[in-house]
Parts: C-alpha cells; structure tokens; sequence
C-alpha cells in the first residue's frame, strides 16, 4: 500500500486497521504508554481526588526494534553475524517501513474515579532523507545516495503519514485499597 502510495504522488495516508495494532504492540509504543501512565497518571497527586487532562509533546519514537550496534558497514557485508540479528530483525518488521522515527503526542483525561482515556498521535514524512538531528553518520549517508535515486531517479514521493488510536485505562483504585497492592504500587512509583 504504501510503496503504491509513493509512485501514484499520494501527499498523505492515514494509517489503520492493522497498522494501528502493530504500532499499538511496538515495544517502542508500549515503553511510552507506560511513560505517559507514570507520569501523568499514577504518580499525580489529583489522581482519585479531581478529574484533570494531560498533555504530552511531540516526542520521538523509533519503531520496528533496535537496531544492533554494529558498524553498518560491517552489518552489511556479514549480514548473518551474530552482532548484525537484531538489525536484520528490525528490517523485516514491516512496522520499519511504515514507520521508523516517528514523532508521538497524546492528550489524555483522567476521570475523578481513576479511568484514564488517552488519544494518540503519531505523524511523520515517508521519506528517505538525512536526518542530521537524530539520525547517525551511516543512516545520513546511505539516505543522501539512496533518496536521491529513490525520490529524485524514481519519483517516490514523500507523503505525510499520520496514526490515531484512542486507549481507555480502568481504574486502578480497586488495588489501592488492598494494603499489599498499596505497598507494591507505593515500590513501584518510587522509581
């Protein structure tokens, strides 16, 4: 769908269905779910005493998995190494290609009674272009050649991606009154 979407000049696509749930199932997402839930949730004094909103920024998210450390010359030419898996993994996610460095936001409400309904937000540009800010040597070389041949030579265009989901989260409070739930949870928000 969307190498199509690039050769028929598409200048945006929404993302659903089962792109949303394998975004939704990205360690990556899930990492900054929890994030948003600590921060804005279970560690704010309002919570279970007044309903409030939230709002977290434009943070940068990369999907698809990690990448191995490896040199990518040398991930390259030993691409059945040991040290090279975990990017060779990553590459045949197909969540790298629909998205790889993304930029997620959420907006979020928080009901007096703990029930938590968080709108998600993820946008980016499908493109193969350098990213001096937070791409690395390798990558910004590789997509300074390989873009020119890509949007120049094969007229790929670079159409803005964009993901919405909303998540709902029941409450919590059932757990706090249980004196040793309290003392787990009072642990666990002590990071």
């Amino acid at each position: 769908m969307l190498a199509l979407a690039l050769f028929n000049r598409v200048d945006s696509i929404v993302l659903r269905g089962d792109a949303i749930n394998m975004i939704k199932g990205d360690p990556a997402i899930r990492e900054f779910q929890g994030s948003i839930m600590m921060d804005n949730v279970y560690t704010n004094p309002k919570l279970y005493k007044e309903a409030y909103d939230f709002e977290v920024t434009r943070t940068r998210v990369q999907l698809g998995g990690d990448r191995s450390p490896a040199d990518m010359l040398i991930q390259f030419i030993s691409p059945n190494s040991v040290d090279t898996a975990k990017t060779w993994e990553s590459a045949r996610n197909p969540l790298t290609w629909m998205l790889r460095t993304a930029a997620v936001s959420a907006r979020g409400h928080v009901t007096k009674d703990g029930e938590v309904t968080v709108q998600y937000y993820i946008d980016d540009s499908f493109d193969l272009r350098p990213d001096w800010v937070y791409r690395g040597i390798a990558y910004n070389i590789a997509s300074t050649v390989l873009g020119a041949l890509w949007h120049e030579g094969l007229g790929a265009s670079e159409p803005y991606v964009e993901a919405k989901w909303k998540q709902t989260t029941p409450p919590l409070k059932p757990l706090i009154h249980n004196k040793n739930a309290t003392n787990s949870i009072k642990k666990l928000l002590a990071y």
